[in-house]
């Protein structure tokens, strides 16, 4: 049995048709190539990302928590904030409440409102195709015409927080860091009953 033939890694000058077959093969081992190594850093990416949420398990239960708590009990007390004020400013950050992104809603139904914005010719509100209600484009209707075509705009407070740069703060080493492999001692407490450590 003779020896296999070497794959040809790139054919730079084509004069026959045997070069371009050639080529082809050419073309086939960079392809494979490509796919071959690709999957195998798609593999180590995935293995990457595994790695990474299941370090930052516990940290992100521990975000989440804090930031109910903390919405809880800036909007029970937000009689703290001077008259008028939307925000209170801290050392080590912002609290305060804004608009939310306004919220389109039928008074009598898609269909109904559809019908009217026909009606008025308000054809930057439709798409012809579909038809089809173009929100955005609703949204930004005065408040007159919006009670003609049936819709009504929500737009709520919500609460939300800033933090700030300054001070500047020691943040813990990366390989100090809990991860999920380690008791999450605030979870732990906090199903106890007891105040977790440094509390």
């Amino acid at each position: 049995m003779g020896k296999p033939e070497e794959l040809p890694k790139e054919v730079k000058v084509i004069e026959t048709w045997p070069d371009v077959d050639r080529t082809l093969l050419a073309l086939r081992v960079a392809r494979a190539t490509i796919e071959m190594v690709s999957a195998k850093f798609d593999t180590a990416i995935q293995v990457a990302q595994e790695g990474k949420a299941k370090a930052l398990k516990i940290t992100h239960g521990r975000l989440e928590r804090m930031e109910k708590v903390i919405e809880d009990w800036v909007t029970d007390h937000r009689s703290g904030f001077k008259p008028g004020a939307k925000s209170l400013v801290l050392v080590h950050g912002r609290v305060g409440f804004r608009k939310k992104p306004a919220k389109m809603r039928y008074l009598f139904g898609e269909e109904y409102t559809l019908e009217r914005l026909q009606e008025l010719k308000l054809v930057d509100c439709i798409k012809v195709a579909a038809p089809e209600i173009v929100k955005d484009q609703v949204k930004r209707l005065a408040a007159d015409v919006l009670l003609q075509v049936g819709v009504a705009i929500d737009q709520a407070e919500g609460f939300y927080y800033e933090l700030a740069n300054d001070p500047p703060i020691v943040y813990p080493d990366v390989d100090d860091i809990d991860t999920d492999t380690d008791v999450d001692t605030d979870k732990k407490a906090e199903d106890k009953g007891t105040a977790p450590e440094g509390t």
